[in-house]
């Protein structure tokens, strides 16, 4: 048996080329695996988008959602603020009845009465409390949120001068009754 005599290996075949009729059948053509693994990667890869698009959206709208809820939360503690202010304010406006029905007969500097007349002038004058609802849009929400914390300042600064007011007034009947003594 000669090793080189090429008739002799006739039954094996060599692996590393392929025969003629398979080289005829896939001209041109990729390897069927290969077709296969492209369309596989296409689609994990079109999978992996539409997660990361759906997490996104998810993630996007619960944000949303806790800014909405946020937003009223905030609304309402400060609504809440102004009810505290307006009770305050209400308490300064009956404690100053008493004074405020004076004359200027009364008290010993008429412009204490003037004063405290202003102040209830001005506190009947306010305008109407911004409102919370929960269907309000977010941005409606913190513009209120914001208005209601003005709000507020502008309700206990007006009590303080109610007070302030109220005092003077007293101040100046009680000068006038020492005077007239």
């Amino acid at each position: 048996m000669n090793t080189n005599d090429p008739t002799d290996h006739a039954d094996t075949v060599d692996q590393t080329e392929p025969d003629e009729s398979s080289k005829d059948n896939d001209a041109g053509q990729a390897p069927r695996d290969v077709r296969h693994t492209g369309h596989v990667v296409a689609a994990v890869v079109a999978a992996i988008v539409a997660v990361c698009a759906s997490t996104a959206v998810v993630r996007s709208l619960n944000y949303r959602s806790n800014l909405h809820e946020t937003a009223l939360s905030t609304c309402q503690t400060q609504a809440a603020a102004v009810d505290d202010s307006m009770t305050a304010l209400t308490k300064a406006i009956d404690d100053a009845a008493t004074e405020s029905a004076y004359t200027s007969d009364d008290v010993a500097d008429p412009n204490t009465l003037n004063d405290l007349e202003d102040m209830l002038t001005r506190a009947n004058a306010l305008p109407d409390i911004p409102a919370c609802q929960a269907t309000a849009t977010t941005n409606d929400l913190l513009d209120n949120a914001s208005r209601l914390e003005i709000y507020n300042e502008n309700v206990e600064n007006l009590t303080r001068a109610v007070e302030i007011a109220q005092k003077a007034v007293v101040s100046s009947h009680t000068e006038l009754e020492n005077m007239n003594q």
